[in-house]
């Protein structure tokens, strides 16, 4: 499936004198064989997981990422970061800034450690109005103060009462009942991991004929399926392995470490193999394997793009 790069090995090779095929020859050996494995390899896994997934004590959750979102990025209220951001370049909530990082931290801790309750993850997430003013201990049943040591970090707290520690943004009404529906249980990350992955196969600056990408997406979901819930790594002393992480959305200036998991596996790569070379054997022309093709690709689902076109009046 690297019909992308054909022309790039065509022109190395025309360097280098060696013999080769086309890069129309790449196409359509894919096309009449590896499309055809892919389908049938997906179909196969599909069967299989649908099937281990049926029973009376077997439970699914189906998730979306379109809003529900990572905390403090809600595609409905907008990012905290972002308002925040905004209100840190006027001149006299400037002070927010340094504090800034350590707000939207405090949504993921909210979380992870509040349950399911609502009230709990309210009274978690005001809490960081105290914190940042120095002020640690509150009245109330559920936090009544924080849980962390003495501090021995020197922070820029702000002044009680201060334009910055009245900012409405983090105890807005709409946040609040955003803050309400977070979840340490069900996240969309994994859904994230998959589309870039996705990305990965099938570029979108690169164009693909339709049942080229339909394969393409079919080989990115058997290489999640079989990688994504990889578990963490650890030496041969039984010690959980870290990695230092930069994310593009600091632009590297700050690290994150992560957990270093297991070394992802390609057992389906083998099976796609096995299926490509078992195809050829039974449809030697490329003739018979195309038309088989043509058969196996009219019975997929359609893409949105395939729906009737309006012609538009002048």
């Amino acid at each position: 499936m690297f019909s992308r790069n054909a022309a790039r090995i065509e022109r190395l090779f025309d360097q280098m004198k060696l013999k080769g095929i086309s890069e129309r020859s790449v196409r359509r050996l894919q096309t009449a064989y590896t499309s055809c494995a892919v389908i049938y390899e997906f179909d196969s896994q599909q069967v299989d997981m649908l099937s281990s997934l049926q029973g009376p004590d077997k439970q699914v959750v189906l998730g979306g990422d379109g809003r529900c979102d990572n905390p403090g990025y809600s595609a409905k209220y907008g990012r905290i970061s972002k308002k925040l951001e905004t209100r840190a370049k006027k001149k006299d909530t400037g002070d927010i800034r340094p504090w800034i990082k350590s707000i939207v931290n405090h949504t993921y801790w909210v979380a992870a450690s509040s349950g399911e309750d609502q009230n709990v993850k309210i009274q978690n997430w005001t809490s960081i109005s105290n914190h940042i003013i120095n002020k640690h201990v509150r009245e109330s049943d559920v936090f009544p103060q924080c849980i962390y040591g003495e501090l021995e970090e020197q922070r820029a707290w702000l002044k009680q009462g201060s334009r910055s520690h009245k900012l409405k943004v983090i105890e807005s009404k709409f946040l609040l009942n955003d803050l309400e529906k977070l979840s340490k249980v069900h996240q969309t990350y994994g859904l994230k991991v998959y589309h870039s992955l996705v990305n990965q196969y099938a570029p979108k600056i690169t164009y693909f004929f339709p049942y080229a990408m339909k394969a393409r997406i079919y080989i990115a979901a058997l290489h999640y399926n079989e990688n994504g819930n990889r578990q963490q790594a650890v030496t041969k002393a039984g010690i959980l392995k870290w990695k230092k992480s930069y994310p593009k959305a600091t632009k590297g200036e700050q690290c994150v470490v992560k957990p270093q998991k297991f070394q992802a596996t390609y057992d389906y790569v083998g099976a796609l193999l096995k299926r490509t070379f078992d195809r050829r054997n039974n449809l030697s022309s490329i003739k018979e394997a195309l038309e088989d093709f043509n058969v196996v690709y009219q019975r997929l689902p359609p893409l949105t793009a395939s729906n009737p076109q309006y012609v538009r009046r002048n």
